[in-house]
């Protein structure tokens, strides 16, 4: 794949973002919150585990698109979600605090990667196969309702 082709397929997420968050609007409003943001996270995972198996242009492109159909809803979702609990009053503050949660962790996201990158070789695997085993551990220990410890 070359640089070109690399930028568009990360480009082309944001064209499916602005042209389905419209669409998603309506989803939300026609299911609910609490059906529509757990098939969005699904569908948002289905598209990361493709990524990962990607091998050319056309399927990185393809994910990605999509990718961007299931993250559209995911900030009208969680603002919706956010004033059924809140008051008028009380949902600014919290918002802000979701977007600049959400900011914050976009700007770290680049040098992880970086760091994810240098770990090639650490344990005889590849950096994402070491990351892999992190976050599942983490996700296995801080999940609520799971006694781990009897």
């Amino acid at each position: 794949m070359t640089p070109g082709q690399y930028s568009a397929s990360l480009s082309i997420f944001f064209v499916s973002y602005a042209v389905f968050e419209p669409l998603t609007n309506v989803l939300l409003k026609k299911w609910s919150p609490r059906v529509f943001l757990p098939i969005i996270m699904v569908l948002w995972g289905i598209c990361m585990v493709t990524m990962g198996l990607c091998h050319n242009f056309a399927g990185l492109a393809t994910a990605r698109w999509w990718l961007g159909f299931a993250e559209a809803g995911l900030f009208p979702g969680v603002n919706y979600y956010l004033s059924c609990w809140y008051k008028r009053k009380e949902l600014g503050i919290r918002a802000a605090i979701f977007f600049s949660a959400a900011a914050l962790a976009g700007s770290f996201g680049g040098l992880l990667a970086a760091g994810i990158a240098q770990m090639r070789g650490v344990g005889g695997k590849a950096g994402w196969v070491s990351t892999t085993g992190f976050c599942f551990g983490l996700m296995l220990t801080s999940t609520p309702g799971m006694d781990l410890h009897p």
